[in-house]
């Protein structure tokens, strides 16, 4: 599957050049600003003078390497006239201030910046955020059905197609590297992805009518609670789903909007194929054959618990990868129903702040239930205090944990608690 949105040739290192120009100089001015506000609020005298030349010789610098005589003249005039009459340098201070952060905001006007924007701050609660090569990619959690690291009898080749036995379905899957192949030449610099020894998850994502099945390749799972992205600011026409550049770990990456490449994707080969785009991710027939060979080796099963999809997600996946079977439930509510639909469920792991039922109250009802106080709850909470833990274990917890945890230590707890081997 090839498209070709008409980029030109080698301009990757043209745009990152300019991003990383735009983006250094947005983020340290603003930095620098932020700082000189808070030195003439908290600083007096002696300490005042001298944090104020160290602060006013730093514009200087940004404004000679950036090449911006206004920040120049301004941090010059402001370090001579301190030298000069360093007792009214509060005076000089709010002048400089002024001055700076006229000409801050006049550059970004300026054609030398090419931004009338402010960077983009993405919350990533409802996001998955992971990095491969020198992209950042961005999928919006809701139009996730499950995380998952299939069986390989789950897999089926069929002319030259590969297809996921998924809940009596069977869904097209596709690599992120294959859809990422008929982008354009801005991302031949991307390095090559190289699978990982251990079993690589898959993505079921749910786009309107239709369900496919996507190896996202994750190099690194993002985790920061906010994205920052700035626009490239180049003067080419790039595809939609490419929505600007961050940095992360002081590296530049161009950030992917997983929604809309797969939906340019699904429009290209519905208009290809001749076929409504519904048809193409349709439920399949599955032949007697095929589905007698997909029998899978009975496994411990852990119930998640927790409001935010994306956690889930993540928790589930790591469970997954341990060789656990997982189900999911956002609220304890939804957690009582699963346990009394699924006796298979030996372990349970819960947060503590949802609605509907949060953590306390299902350990709360499930005390009340003889047969559910016998399965192990674990608690996974942002909430760090003793008195959380301590009434979280009187309530009946046989745990507890709190986010971020160390993914081991907590397999290896969960290993002991539960007895599965």
């Amino acid at each position: 599957m090839v498209l070709e949105f008409g980029i030109k040739e080698n301009v990757f290192p043209h745009f990152v050049q300019t991003a990383v120009s735009k983006m250094r100089f947005t983020t340290e001015v603003a930095q620098a600003l932020e700082h000189l506000e808070m030195i003439l609020a908290h600083s007096q005298g002696d300490e005042l003078v001298e944090q104020l030349t160290t602060e006013i010789e730093e514009f200087l610098e940004l404004g000679e390497f950036f090449q911006f005589s206004e920040l120049i003249a301004i941090a010059q005039t402001t370090l001579a006239s301190l030298q000069a009459s360093p007792q009214v340098a509060q005076t000089l201070g709010k002048l400089a201030l002024t001055g700076l952060r006229a000409a801050y905001e006049e550059i970004l006007k300026s054609d030398r910046i090419h931004s009338s924007t402010h960077p983009l701050k993405l919350a990533t609660s409802k996001l998955l955020v992971w990095a491969n090569g020198c992209h950042v990619f961005i999928l919006n959690s809701d139009s996730v059905e499950e995380m998952l690291i299939p069986e390989a009898d789950q897999m089926i080749d069929s002319r030259q197609k590969r297809f996921l036995h998924w809940r009596e379905q069977m869904i097209p899957t596709y690599q992120l590297s294959e859809l990422l192949s008929y982008t354009n030449s801005v991302l031949e610099t991307t390095a090559v992805y190289e699978p990982k020894n251990q079993p690589e998850p898959m993505l079921v994502i749910s786009k309107g009518q239709q369900i496919l099945a996507l190896e996202p390749q994750m190099e690194y799972l993002i985790t920061e609670p906010e994205l920052v992205i700035k626009p490239l600011g180049v003067d080419i026409e790039l595809p939609s789903y490419i929505c600007g550049c961050t940095i992360w770990k002081e590296r530049l990456f161009q950030v992917i909007d997983i929604n809309i490449l797969l939906s340019q994707m699904i429009s290209h080969t519905a208009k290809v194929s001749n076929l409504p785009g519904k048809a193409i991710f349709s439920k399949a027939v599955v032949d007697n054959r095929i589905t007698s060979a997909m029998t899978k080796a009975k496994k411990a099963t852990i119930l998640v618990v927790d409001d935010a999809k994306s956690v889930r997600h993540l928790i589930s996946l790591t469970l997954q990868k341990a060789g656990y079977e997982v189900l999911q439930a956002q609220d304890g509510k939804e957690a009582i129903a699963k346990l009394q639909q699924n006796p298979s469920i030996q372990l349970v792991i819960c947060d503590i702040e949802m609605p509907n039922m949060n953590g306390f109250e299902f350990l709360s009802h499930r005390r009340q239930n003889p047969l559910l106080t016998k399965i192990p709850v674990v608690m996974l909470s942002t909430c760090s205090t003793n008195k959380h833990r301590q009434l979280a274990m009187q309530l009946g917890a046989t745990n507890y944990f709190t986010k971020p945890y160390i993914e081991q230590e907590f397999l290896a707890a969960l290993k002991v608690m539960s007895k599965i081997q």
